[in-house]
């Protein structure tokens, strides 16, 4: 998804919001053009968490938030004060009024529709692969998680000695094969999916029977 697609949603969330706000009695929330950045930049990472967790319990985009929070040196208070940096939702998600808790159940819910709105089928997804775009599931459960295919490649022969990712049983065979006059003097990378993790670890990649029938994969940009 791209960044500015996450913004479009981060809109319809906060304005989705302000209206619930009116609707109980609270007509203190400004519109998206108005807000403070630190609010636009706040529903703009809660989509973002939503999308990276979309199976999370009910109070895991509260902590989510409350952490952030935290993070940036808020506290508990009866009042919500930007400049004091007080909140009355500081507390854990059980404890917040019923009213709260329905705001964070439909800025999940808003969110949700939309990742239904923007998944493709696999065959799609593989289509997206070979224009060498990035893809993921939105039903995984690893954060950061995303697949792409490798740029297909030529290793000269005498590079293949200098090369780390490769054990030396197969660096002696290739050697074999490249030694004589009509052997091929370059080995050849094609056809290869890798998976990257949030630690930046890529690894060869196949897809299951569930991928390959899942219609939630996801388009990065």
């Amino acid at each position: 998804m791209t960044k500015n697609q996450i913004i479009a949603i981060a809109i319809i969330c906060h304005e989705a919001n302000k209206a619930y706000c009116e609707f109980i009695g609270d007509h203190s929330q400004k519109n998206w053009c108005d807000a403070e950045q630190w609010q636009r930049d706040s529903a703009i990472k809660g989509v973002e968490f939503r999308l990276d967790n979309p199976n999370a319990g009910d109070d895991a985009q509260h902590n989510s938030w409350m952490k952030e929070k935290i993070d940036q040196g808020w506290v508990y208070g009866p009042i919500k004060d930007a400049e004091k940096k007080t909140h009355p939702c500081l507390v854990p998600f059980n404890s917040l009024p019923v009213e709260q808790q329905i705001k964070d159940r439909l800025f999940c819910a808003i969110v949700d529709a939309h990742i239904t709105r923007i998944t493709v089928t696999f065959g799609e997804a593989v289509k997206a692969l070979k224009q060498g775009r990035l893809i993921t599931r939105a039903g995984w459960n690893g954060k950061g998680l995303f697949v792409f295919m490798q740029v297909p490649s030529m290793i000269p022969s005498d590079v293949v000695p200098k090369m780390q990712s490769l054990p030396q049983s197969v660096k002696d065979e290739f050697q074999k094969r490249t030694s004589g006059p009509a052997m091929a003097q370059a080995i050849r990378y094609s056809n290869q999916l890798a998976i990257v993790d949030l630690t930046n670890e890529i690894k060869g990649w196949a897809p299951s029977v569930s991928d390959a029938l899942a219609e939630d994969w996801v388009v990065l940009d």
